[in-house]
């Protein structure tokens, strides 16, 4: 009689071999009321009408590259995601040579970089409402805005700060800003948003620069969006979508939370230069792996916050409820049926907080 092994059945949708996840299942079902896919098909483009900093923030935590139109937030999911690991990575000589001529600063002209990349490719995709959102989290600098970490079953386990970045080229002959780009960091992954240069040679040697700046200082891996000649030129690779989800994923919840620095204009050629002649560069401050704070956090949605801590109280005065009439029962031996009314919460309403979770009471959250 012939027998068939049967199928090992893995629920996540990442590791199914042979069949397409659907557009849909790409989006966590917590930010499934707020985020849409443009197309039924296996696309890479969804939409949001909301342009609220903390869906901007949580999206970016979740692998997504929000771009926008002029009245619709554009959330874009690669199904193949240009990334360079530092084993791959590589500057020419020409470029290493050219460095001397510019400075290089990390968050020194945030409006700067946006005017020049608005200068340089028309409005593009960064329409006010969008820069609006980037901006709001850059000002919160080094402290981030605090994306909720939330586990397949809803549970909130945590939070990862994410930050938004402006990098400057300056000229040292005259000063002046001549390239620059906007990304932005979850954990110790950098992505690249977009991109200036007006000077000859400036754009490369800026991304040069910053690709040394983020190996010197701790990055796992540089995200580079969209597949495009230049990018390979630096030794970047395509990584497939559903693996790119699943580093995201360990930089948001495993890996170290790192801060981009270089807060004074330094010379792109000391940058450059072998380890060993290379002068110093401000180093990254490294916080725990994943905050658990359990002060009210204004970086996520007010109601969320309001549930996570009221489920956290019910379940701490029940406990302190239950205690304390046993120990009365003892002193005093009393004896009868056991009374629930002394539960200032109750039973069935104490296992509805305990049990519901940020992805159930999302619907309530006006955005």
């Amino acid at each position: 009689m012939r027998t068939t092994t049967p199928k090992l059945n893995i629920s996540s949708p990442f590791h199914r071999k042979k069949k397409k996840t659907s557009q849909k299942a790409w989006v966590p079902s917590y930010l499934s009321e707020w985020v849409h896919p443009l197309s039924t098909e296996d696309g890479d483009l969804w939409a949001s009408p909301f342009f609220d900093k903390r869906l901007v923030a949580q999206l970016m935590a979740e692998g997504f590259l929000p771009i926008a139109t002029r009245k619709m937030l554009l959330p874009k999911l690669h199904i193949e995601r240009c990334v360079i690991s530092w084993k791959d990575f590589h500057i020419s000589k020409s470029v290493r040579k050219k460095g001397k001529k510019w400075n290089m600063s990390v968050n020194q002209d945030f409006d700067g970089v946006v005017q020049g990349c608005r200068t340089q490719h028309g409005i593009s995709w960064l329409y006010p409402s969008i820069v609006t959102s980037f901006k709001a989290i850059h000002n919160l600098a080094e402290e981030g805005l605090k994306s909720m970490i939330i586990s397949p079953d809803g549970k909130l386990k945590g939070y990862r700060p994410v930050r938004i970045y402006s990098i400057e080229i300056w000229s040292c002959e005259t000063g002046q800003l001549v390239a620059g780009e906007l990304g932005y960091t979850v954990g110790d992954i950098y992505t690249s948003l977009t991109g200036f240069s007006n000077e000859d040679s400036a754009g490369s040697v800026q991304l040069a620069a910053l690709g040394m700046l983020l190996q010197q200082q701790g990055f796992r891996m540089w995200d580079l969006g969209m597949d495009l000649e230049y990018k390979k030129k630096l030794g970047a690779h395509l990584m497939k979508r559903e693996i790119f989800v699943e580093e995201v994923r360990k930089a948001r919840e495993e890996g170290p939370d790192l801060i981009l620095k270089c807060s004074e204009r330094v010379n792109i050629k000391g940058i450059l230069k072998p380890e060993q002649n290379r002068q110093p560069i401000p180093i990254p401050t490294h916080t725990e792996k994943v905050t658990r704070n359990k002060d009210k956090n204004p970086s996520i949605p007010e109601k969320v916050h309001s549930q996570v801590q009221n489920n956290t109280k019910s379940t701490q005065s029940r406990a302190a409820s239950s205690n304390n009439n046993n120990e009365v029962k003892k002193k005093q031996k009393i004896k009868g049926p056991e009374n629930s009314g002394n539960d200032p919460i109750g039973e069935s309403n104490g296992t509805k907080n305990r049990q519901k979770s940020p992805v159930s009471v999302h619907s309530e959250i006006t955005m």
